[in-house]
């Protein structure tokens, strides 16, 4: 195999591992999903099948963070979990309860997400910079 052939072979694997990767980066938020329901936050398969529930009784405090730099906030990383699905610079920490301290979670709208969350815990919805709202 000639160098420009074998140039050739490292491109294209290249380039097909990019795509895969891709492809299920952009898929995930079909895959899975976070949902508030009427006492617990969810990540859901596939939009129906709940894998994990945070339940409102749970929960300590929430509030809207940059996704890469969690600053402000003491977060120890073997007590927390990252549930990401989507590259975005906004997601929401949950701090709660159990051995797992902290959750950070990507939601589309994280702002209105925070919000709502907030109103369904009780502690109404505060300024919250990625939102806008009150």
């Amino acid at each position: 195999m000639t160098t420009l052939g074998k140039l050739i072979a490292v491109v294209g694997a290249v380039a097909s591992l990019a795509g895969i990767f891709l492809c299920i980066f952009f898929m995930l938020p079909y895959i899975y999903d976070f949902r508030l329901t009427s006492a617990a936050v969810e990540v859901v398969l596939f939009r129906s099948i709940a894998i994990y529930k945070i339940p409102f009784g749970d929960i300590r405090s929430v509030r809207a963070v940059n996704a890469f730099s969690v600053s402000g906030v003491a977060v120890n990383p073997f007590r927390a979990i990252r549930i990401g699905n989507r590259f975005t610079s906004k997601a929401i920490l949950i701090e709660k309860r159990g051995m797992l301290t902290f959750v950070l979670i990507t939601p589309k709208d994280p702002g209105g997400f925070c919000d709502e969350l907030l109103i369904r815990l009780g502690e109404g919805a505060p300024v919250n910079p990625s939102s806008g709202s009150k």
